[in-house]
């Protein structure tokens, strides 16, 4: 008995070792999403002038979805927006994190300050580490340094290189200054 249990135990373990270690992986399918990525990014290759080798395992991808998942994409990143939009985009998005983050350390706090400073969710560490130490004296300088705010957006006005955001916060109005470039927002008045 002992006999057949070494040799049942020795088939499985070099049945695994076989599996594991020298049997071809299977290769990974293209979802259609990277499918359609591809094919856009052929396309654009072959517009510049470069030549890109199809790949026999790539799934045929119709032009018109090719293209209607490249414009989902677009959205999703504000390719198709103005530098005013993406402006009056980043100040809502700083006014929520700011309003649901308060003064206290919490992730909304974090993703307020950096969109304060940079216009982006997530900084490196040390730029993380600056923009909360200036918010928290941006804030100061106006004596927004509370605990909660409630605030109403009133107006955007496109300038030149930036926008004017007039807001109203804590019953006081204000007006910020949201660059189009990834700079600090700052007090116009």
């Amino acid at each position: 008995m002992q006999k057949y249990l070494w040799l049942v135990f020795l088939a499985g373990g070099l049945w695994f070792a076989k599996t594991r270690f020298y049997d071809e992986p299977k290769p990974k399918t293209q979802t259609k999403l990277e499918a359609a990525a591809e094919s856009y990014g052929r396309y654009k290759a072959a517009k510049a002038g470069r030549i890109v080798p199809e790949r026999p395992d790539a799934p045929p991808v119709d032009q018109a979805s090719a293209e209607s998942i490249l414009e989902s994409l677009q959205a999703m990143v504000g390719a198709n927006k103005t530098p005013a939009e993406k402006a009056e985009a980043r100040f809502e998005q700083f006014m929520k994190s700011w309003q649901n983050g308060g003064v206290s350390e919490s992730d909304e706090a974090q993703a307020a300050a950096c969109l304060w400073a940079r216009g982006a969710r997530v900084l490196s560490v040390n730029e993380t580490n600056d923009a909360g130490t200036f918010f928290d004296l941006w804030r100061k300088e106006k004596s927004l340094y509370v605990e909660t705010i409630r605030y109403d957006i009133l107006y955007f006005t496109p300038k030149d290189d930036h926008i004017v955001a007039v807001v109203s916060i804590n019953g006081e109005k204000y007006q910020m200054g949201v660059p189009y470039a990834a700079n600090p927002i700052y007090w116009v008045n």
